[in-house]
């Protein structure tokens, strides 16, 4: 037992110049040696009366105070200090202090302990009560002069040894019941019968002792003595020995393991079995990290991230023993390889390996950019996903969380894919408008209606795909739709989304005489065709009219973006009306007389060709408003004007460099296709390297990487060329017919074929 001596005490009282008592006065008068006790030791401030029961706590022997002022009672015991703070049942503890001689009664939480010996400056007890509560306790001493205020010790449980084995031949684990002081150690403290101990070494509440040659099956006992201590400093006052087996050879067995499938570096392996207890472990020859392990389990929290992959053996290995192989498929992490978007609403994620179906839902997929998921099916080692609408080319990101399982319940890595927002595949077809069933030639100014038919044909070939024949006769809320035989009428517009197409005509059944000339008595009339129209012409939309718009003058064409459309044609302007309505709004008077009408990059455009006016009009491509626009009194301006006759037009954003709207592809009667580019804010064009083919009416344009494609046509055939690498001069080829009009038709407007 280490008990403090509180020799310091003294020194302190000094210090803090407390009155003594003077113990061999029967409370007679102060002599001169209490008198001389009393004095400043040091020079410095005695207390007096006046200080309010505070003594001067510095010391001024050395010519300064040796710190700050500090409040003492004057009367009755105080306790100013414990060894050990921390002190256990069993154990000796000393209370350092001031009037602590003659303790008529000293508690710890409450229950009175034995007092061993005492001085004025201290209190020994050699074993706190058994019965003393652990945990934060309060200390009182009581004197005859009173209770000393409540002073704190922390109380344990006594020091004892819990259990002892052998996992080798020579060595013995001795487990205490907390941690040991590894000082306080030693082979000498150690005793077993029949062995000897050469060597001992502590590690937390572990002390491993080395021992000779143990019997196998053997029974021992290991005593410890009591100057074993804790770190506080408390002796062995608990159990003090365990019984232990003599070492023997046991060979571990693996019984099964669990998963069947693991991940290096993430999955976490559970072996049951017997003789497990101590146990190494290897899979494929790669040591793993034990997290916990008994007689009957053991538990690898995490397999190393070095084992190898495939079918691999596991083995535990006990005293040089190693188990029978159990094999375990390791497996690489499951996770995303891929994320594709195979519509505007569906993307497609693959995985490396199947994924758990009935686990797999909505709420497992995050996507950025504001997507949301509202439905998931597997296939396989592909989930598809069911999205909000996406923007095309937009990039996102997709993520799974770790409740996504594959077959064999491993759960995804933490892992992301990234996919552009749907991008529609250019069309592989394009649609061209024929006038006339060929059973009379066509007579243009002041001639019949005639029916119309929109051929769908092959971009590469020009073949024949379909037929379309545009009604001739009322059905419910459709009416006719026939054309004049006039060159400049029939112009096709694609809708901006792609998924219509629409032509103006007039409502009159073919036949009927000097159709440009009809008054409102028959308003023109739109017709709008999807791509599903063509093999259900049903679905043909011909129920919209213009009112009075281009009364007795020819009607050119009209662009649909939803139920909004946007109609063009002889003097009159622009008007805009409502799909199924009756009636229309000019929304600009120029361009007048209109050619053909288009949406490219959000923005309606228009052509037309000069006049006079009132009010004067100029040749050329004109921007309507800005964006859509549907209120009358619109301005437009003109983006390039031409000294030609402009009929059908495209307009691209091609060039990364140039801020908007860079192309602008214009089919001209008189000469060809002429390109403009945009070069730092400014058109130009150039007549030797921008101008090609032969003369066309109605274009149609579409981006086929970095190039364009345009096709173009005039009465008799469809022609088709590339502008190779669109972004810069040059490198055009010529037009090319790929579709000849038979006998008594005529080609009128061109368009890429819409897509659903």
């Amino acid at each position: 037992m280490r008990l403090r001596r509180a020799w310091w005490n003294v020194t302190l009282m000094a210090a803090l110049a407390l009155p003594l008592v003077a113990c061999g006065d029967d409370d007679g008068p102060v002599d001169e040696t209490d008198a001389a006790m009393n004095a400043d030791a040091g020079g410095g401030d005695a207390g007096t009366p006046t200080d309010g029961g505070r003594a001067d706590a510095g010391n001024d022997a050395g010519g300064s105070d040796a710190g700050p002022d500090a409040w003492v009672p004057t009367e009755g015991p105080v306790v100013t200090a414990a060894d050990p703070t921390s002190v256990a049942q069993g154990s000796g503890l000393v209370l350092d202090g001031l009037r602590l001689a003659d303790p008529t009664g000293v508690t710890i939480g409450g229950v009175e302990q034995t007092v061993s010996a005492s001085t004025e400056t201290s209190i020994t007890i050699d074993a706190v009560a058994a019965t003393t509560p652990t945990g934060t306790q309060p200390v009182l001493v009581t004197t005859a002069d009173g209770t000393s205020p409540s002073f704190d010790v922390t109380v344990l449980e006594p020091l004892a040894v819990v259990m002892a084995a052998g996992p080798t031949a020579t060595s013995v684990v001795v487990t205490f019941s907390r941690e040991v002081d590894a000082a306080s150690v030693d082979a000498a403290s150690f005793t077993i019968d029949g062995l000897t101990v050469s060597a001992a070494s502590a590690s937390g509440a572990m002390v491993t002792l080395t021992t000779s040659a143990q019997t196998p099956d053997a029974d021992y006992t290991v005593e410890v003595a009591a100057d074993v201590t804790d770190t506080f400093g408390n002796g062995l006052t608990g159990e003090n020995e365990a019984d232990f087996t003599g070492f023997a050879p046991t060979v571990p067995v693996i019984s099964s393991i669990a998963p069947m499938h693991v991940v290096p570096g993430d999955s976490r392996l559970t072996l049951t079995g017997t003789n497990l207890a101590g146990a190494t472990v290897t899979i494929g020859g790669a040591a793993q990290v034990i997290t916990s392990s008994t007689a009957t389990e053991i538990v690898i929290g995490t397999v190393s991230a070095s084992t190898a992959l495939g079918e691999q053996p596991v083995v535990a290995r006990l005293g040089g023993i190693d188990s029978a192989p159990v094999n375990v498929q390791v497996v690489d992490a499951f996770r995303i390889v891929s994320a594709t978007a195979t519509s505007a609403t569906t993307v497609e994620v693959e995985f490396n390996r199947n994924v758990h179906a009935p686990v797999t839902t909505p709420a497992r997929f995050t996507i950025s950019g504001g997507l949301t998921v509202s439905a998931a099916t597997v296939a396989g080692d592909t989930v598809t996903l069911t999205t909000s609408a996406q923007t095309a080319g937009t990039t996102y990101t997709l993520a799974a969380d770790d409740m996504l399982l594959d077959t064999f319940g491993i759960p995804v890595t933490a892992d992301t894919a990234a996919f552009t927002g749907y991008v529609a595949p250019p069309p592989s077809d394009f649609v061209v408008v024929r006038v006339g069933d060929g059973s009379a030639p066509l007579v243009g100014t002041n001639g019949p209606a005639y029916p119309v038919f929109i051929e769908r044909r092959s971009l590469t070939s020009g073949a024949l795909v379909s037929t379309l024949a545009m009604p001739v006769a009322a059905s419910g809320a459709n009416l006719p739709f026939t054309l004049s035989g006039s060159i400049a009428d029939g112009s096709l517009a694609r809708s901006q989304d792609g998924s219509v197409i629409s032509l103006t005509g007039y409502q009159s059944v073919p036949g009927t005489p000097s159709v440009q000339n009809e008054t409102d008595d028959v308003p023109r009339v739109v017709a709008v065709v999807g791509a599903d129209d063509f093999t259900d012409p049903a679905g043909v939309d011909t129920s919209t009219t213009l009112g009075g718009a281009f009364d007795t003058t020819a009607v050119r064409g009209a662009v649909v973006d939803g139920t909004r459309i946007w109609a063009s044609g002889g003097f009159g302007g622009i008007f805009t009306a409502t799909l199924g309505g009756t009636t229309s709004t000019q929304i600009v008077a120029v361009p007048s007389p209109g050619r053909t009408i288009g949406i490219f990059e959000g923005q309606l455009y228009a052509t037309a060709t000069s006049a006079a006016g009132p009010p004067a009009s100029e040749a050329g491509v004109w921007a309507i408003g800005t964006g859509l626009p549907t209120a009358a009194g619109t301005t437009a301006t003109v983006v390039q004007g031409t000294t030609s006759s402009p009929y059908g037009f495209a307009v691209f954003d091609v060039d990364p460099t140039e801020p908007g709207v860079d192309r602008i592809y214009l089919a001209d009667d008189a000469i060809g296709v002429r390109r403009y580019r945009r070069v730092s804010g400014a058109w130009m064009s150039d007549a030797a390297t921008d101008v090609f083919g032969g003369p066309v009416r109605f274009l149609a344009c579409q981006r086929d990487g970095a190039d364009v494609v345009c096709l173009g046509t005039t009465a008799a055939a469809v022609l088709r060329m590339r502008d190779v690498g669109a972004s810069s001069a040059g490198s055009t080829t010529a037009f090319s017919s790929i579709a000849t009009a038979p006998t008594n038709t005529a080609f009128r407007g061109v368009a890429i074929a819409p897509v659903p």
